[in-house]
């Protein structure tokens, strides 16, 4: 008997919960089986879903994000699961170690019973074929073959953008620069939980040596589209029929004392499906742009000369074969001589060393005086009494939704409107001027000019 339990507060009355559950029962039941569900929300559900568990002879737990922690319109303010699911988790895995976690979720979470579990299949939001898609998965019928398009840390704090994301509600600068994603983990060594790129399979994948077809190149043009081809023998070391993505990754050697870059970066990739036993041999092919980098004191992209290294790997972190290439640059394109000291080294890029690039961050923008450009909720909240009257008309005759939240999206949507795009949702949604320019000019001369 497989058990499927579900542990997400509210995934239970999602149609596609019913679609899994279906389709689960249908492939079990093929092979003389039978699934029993247990939902796992409430401590008492818990309860009998661990029971039903322990007495399984595996379990599959649907775990995931609830709309109240991930929506369109409003960011999440944190990396958890909903508590209980959780709790649940771990309950089931220590009363059934044969257990598999399948995530439904549209971006990271944290994963404190993951020590405890021995496999989690992360389907994001896969549509209405995902339920046949999971079957498929579970019980063999395909090979997971996908690969992270995205770094999953240990915790919000190991990113980049952490220190100043949402720091101020009218001003967001991008101060990890460079160091988005993956780039930042592997250049200063923080370990996430799963690196960007990473995937396992039901089969194993055997990487050869790399190869490159020169090992010098002169790069004249840096918008050349073809500058070196490197080949390597991908073979399926593995019992089934599956899929690998190779990916190619480019670091400088001269990061210590040439222009700043992250360790290494991604350049090229390809997927190759392989039968088991089977060999082929993987072309990926680099243009100059893989090897340039934007000179901002310039204004254009520019080619350091040097060493590089080429790394084949199957994740970020997961390097399979390296090779090394020399590379010159020619005439126009050799950096000038303040491109060093226009990308300076840098973990966060603060305002000195943004000016080092020839960026200047701009002033914060101030509320008043108020112009078209000042959002519904700023006018609530610092036009006086006349901009909070305004603002409570508006929110009161804006319809409840049935849905907490979709209630919540509508009010979310409508705090952060600025002033001139609701004048001209509104015209456009009644076909004609009903909310003319004249009076939105008359609005901010009266909020501007209210003592109150």
């Amino acid at each position: 008997m497989w058990p499927g339990v579900f542990g997400a507060a509210g995934l239970e009355q999602h149609q596609s919960v019913v679609y899994h559950i279906i389709s689960c029962r249908t492939r079990v039941a093929s092979a003389g089986g039978s699934v029993a569900y247990r939902s796992g929300i409430r401590a008492k559900c818990s309860t009998r879903a661990v029971a039903a568990a322990s007495g399984a002879d595996a379990a599959i737990i649907l775990a995931g994000l609830p709309d109240e922690f991930e929506s369109e319109g409003f960011d999440r303010s944190h990396m958890r699961l909903p508590e209980q699911m959780d709790r649940l988790i771990a309950a089931v895995a220590a009363a059934q170690p044969r257990c598999v976690v399948v995530l439904s979720n549209g971006s990271p979470v944290l994963m404190p019973w993951l020590g405890g579990v021995p496999a989690v299949l992360e389907t994001y939001l896969s549509g209405q074929a995902g339920a046949l898609a999971l079957a498929d998965l579970l019980f063999g019928a395909a090979c997971p073959s996908g690969k992270l398009a995205e770094t999953f840390p240990a915790a919000a704090e190991d990113c980049a953008s952490h220190a100043h994301f949402a720091s101020n509600p009218r001003r967001l600068v991008y101060r990890e620069g460079l160091h988005v994603g993956y780039r930042h983990f592997l250049t200063q060594g923080v370990q996430p939980v799963f690196p960007f790129g990473h995937g396992l399979s039901y089969t194993s994948f055997e990487y050869g040596p790399l190869s490159p077809s020169e090992s010098a190149i002169a790069i004249s043009d840096p918008a050349a589209a073809s500058v070196l081809t490197l080949t390597l023998e991908l073979r399926n070391a593995g019992s089934c029929d599956g899929s690998e993505v190779v990916q190619l990754y480019v670091a400088s050697s001269r990061r210590s004392g040439g222009v700043h870059r992250p360790a290494r970066e991604l350049r090229a990739f390809r997927k190759v499906w392989l039968p088991r036993g089977e060999s082929k041999t993987v072309r990926l092919d680099l243009d100059a742009r893989a090897f340039a980098f934007y000179d901002t004191r310039a204004g254009g992209w520019r080619v350091e000369g040097g060493e590089y290294e080429l790394v084949a790997s199957a994740s970020s972190e997961d390097v399979r074969s390296r090779a090394v290439v020399s590379v010159s640059s020619e005439g126009a394109a050799a950096p000038h001589e303040g491109a060093v000291a226009a990308n300076p080294p840098y973990v966060e890029a603060t305002d000195e060393v943004l000016g080092q690039m020839g960026l200047q961050v701009q002033p914060e923008r101030s509320v008043r005086p108020f112009d078209r450009r000042t959002t519904v909720g700023e006018m609530g909240e610092e036009a006086g009494c006349c901009g909070k009257c305004l603002y409570s008309m508006l929110i009161c005759g804006m319809p409840k939704a049935t849905n907490p939240i979709e209630h919540r999206l509508r009010l979310e949507m409508t705090r952060t409107l600025p002033l001139e795009i609701l004048f001209n949702f509104a015209n456009g949604g009644a076909g004609c001027v009903v909310l003319p320019d004249w009076l939105l000019r008359g609005l901010l001369c009266c909020f501007n000019t209210c003592p109150f």
